[in-house]
């Protein structure tokens, strides 16, 4: 057991920060399909009470029992089509926003855009409750956080698009944009939440390029939440520290060979060094 719990963190741990967003997305749009389908065929309640529960509600009053939607929206959807599209966006321009940022620089700038969104959907819902709907879900806002920030940053990367060739990402940056907006359809609160995504997103890339980092702060409140959370006693494995770090050669080497060989392939003393390492970071 322990030792399956060992490869899961290994695997888990050795992949990108943009496919660790993506599989929570995935993973609780699939656990809310099936544990709705179970909920409506065992008590005849609805089957979208997991989402509802993760969305952001419609009313400030229902907010203030759920405030933990404010996060929880941006990594749920509950349309497969919708959640692909997304998803897909996320990876491409999340592989080019870490050409020059950081790991922690794009979680930050993720959470930015999710909370841009809220912030404007809370302004227009919360104060006229006619336009509200059934309340805020999807990572749209998040998404195009990313993406508007990267195509700041970098406007005039290029990228091969099928039957058109090479494109600079500005110009997709900015048709994405225009797609997500329109897409919004008569929604005052849907077109607000993505232009709240895009907006945090300019401030990002536009700050950026001046050389400040404006997820700093937030990435650093996420650091002390985490301290808080992580224990700090106990001879358990996974919470062993050592006073020296590993040399950042020779984990280098352990994690290109996880990624080669599988975690599998590690000898006892790689496989304590690893998670020594990650434990620290982690």
């Amino acid at each position: 057991m322990i030792r399956n719990l060992y490869r899961l963190k290994a695997w888990w741990l050795t992949r990108s920060l943009a496919v660790r967003i993506i599989i929570v997305n995935v993973a609780v749009l699939v656990a809310g399909r099936i544990t709705g389908i179970i909920v409506a065929g065992v008590t005849g309640g609805s089957a979208t009470v997991v989402f509802e529960w993760l969305a952001m509600p419609p009313t400030a009053e229902m907010w203030m029992h759920r405030p933990w939607t404010t996060v929880t929206y941006m990594f749920t959807q509950e349309d497969v089509w919708h959640t692909a599209l997304n998803m897909l966006w996320l990876y491409g321009f999340a592989t080019i926003f870490r050409m020059t940022c950081t790991s922690r620089q794009l979680m930050g700038l993720y959470l930015l855009g999710g909370f841009g969104g809220a912030a404007l959907y809370a302004l227009i819902a919360y104060t006229d409750p006619s336009v509200a709907g059934s309340g805020l879900i999807g990572s749209s806002a998040a998404v195009l956080a990313v993406i508007t920030g990267t195509a700041i940053i970098l406007p005039d990367f290029e990228v091969r698009v099928f039957l058109i060739g090479m494109v600079r990402i500005k110009w997709i940056a900015l048709i994405l944009a225009a797609v997500f907006l329109a897409g919004s359809g008569m929604s005052a609160t849907a077109a607000m939440t993505h232009a709240g995504g895009i907006a945090a997103g300019v401030a990002f890339g536009l700050q950026m390029r001046r050389g400040t980092d404006i997820t700093a702060p937030l990435n650093r409140a996420l650091d002390r939440i985490a301290n808080l959370l992580r224990p700090t006693h106990g001879d358990d494995p996974w919470q062993r520290r050592q006073t020296e770090p590993p040399p950042r050669r020779n984990m280098e080497d352990v994690i290109e060979k996880i990624r080669r060989s599988g975690y599998a392939s590690l000898s006892d003393d790689e496989k304590r060094r690893f998670f020594d390492f990650t434990n620290r970071r982690n």
